[in-house]
């Protein structure tokens, strides 16, 4: 009875890896050669990084949701006391988890999670029941201009770091929610927008273009150089191009000085926002960010 027992736990614990064995020969072999692109399996799982890395193999998932990454990533940019430090580490764990050339999907929104939005303008609080909020009066709106500033901060780090962004419907113009079904209202195109949400959207599509233009944001490597609680600074890079992104998620106006290791052979740098050049000097550079704001350079 105990080996019966046995082997049934053991087939019922396989099922899932089962299922998605099977999905993925069928995709493989069914869809994907009827197809211009391969199909990108993205998974949603919660818990820890070995149970989430055991569905992503070539027989199974592509990749999952990284939320260990992304709750990190919330509070960082959410809560006052939220320091780059962590969220630098949950980077490189990620890296140590899934691989330093991962496809795992960042995300900033999803269709169970209180949008990034109405946390960034503090219509709720991330102890606060979002789900409960959903049902209440008045409708959650953003009406402070500079959320939409922090929210770009948000994305430029969600563009840049390793793995692949996944950008919820409406957060490429800035849409709010508490939890579900508030954070699934009706998608709004063109003329639908506000003026305001119509300059988020190209900003997002400049900062897409940059990503989509230069191959180290998509597959380079990654080491941070500067870590601290409002500013996060780290290059990507490969042999043929090298960047420095550079993130404040304060409320004041930053002058830092970023350590340039001799290997990225570093002597100027250039601003991909403003086109500005700027000299290194005994490996080191210096760097004026305003508020709420984020900067891509390009290594000469």
């Amino acid at each position: 009875h105990l080996s019966i027992r046995r082997q049934r736990q053991m087939c019922i614990r396989d099922r899932p890896y089962e299922f998605w064995r099977t999905l993925t020969d069928k995709i493989k072999h069914q869809i994907t050669p009827n197809r211009t692109f391969d199909i990108y399996q993205v998974g949603e799982t919660f818990g820890g990084d070995d149970l989430i890395k055991s569905y992503v193999n070539n027989g199974m998932l592509d990749a999952q949701f990284n939320f260990n990454q992304f709750f990190v990533a919330r509070r960082v940019f959410v809560e006052k006391d939220g320091n780059f430090e962590d969220l630098a580490m949950a980077i490189e764990k990620s890296l140590e988890a899934y691989g330093y050339n991962h496809i795992m999907g960042n995300i900033m929104d999803s269709h169970d999670q209180v949008r990034m939005m109405a946390l960034l303008e503090g219509d709720l609080s991330m102890s606060e029941d979002g789900t409960e909020r959903a049902w209440h009066e008045p409708t959650i709106t953003v009406d402070n201009p500079e959320t939409y500033e922090k929210e770009m901060v948000f994305l430029t780090y969600l563009l840049t770091v390793p793995g692949i962004p996944i950008i919820y419907y409406g957060d490429e113009f800035g849409m709010t929610g508490a939890n579900d079904p508030d954070n699934r209202r009706m998608m709004r195109f063109d003329d639908q927008l506000t003026k305001t949400e119509s300059k988020q959207l190209i900003k997002i599509r400049q900062l897409i273009n940059l990503r989509n233009r230069y191959s180290s944001l998509r597959r380079g490597d990654y080491k941070t150089l500067l870590d601290g609680r409002n500013v996060l600074a780290f290059t990507r890079g490969g042999s043929n191009e090298r960047l420095i992104v550079v993130l404040n998620k304060g409320s004041e106006p930053v002058n830092v000085e970023i350590y340039v290791p001799k290997w990225m052979q570093c002597h100027t740098i250039e601003s991909l926002g403003s086109g500005e050049l700027i000299q290194v000097n005994n490996d080191k550079v210096k760097i004026s960010l305003g508020k709420y704001s984020a900067d891509i350079f390009r290594v000469l």
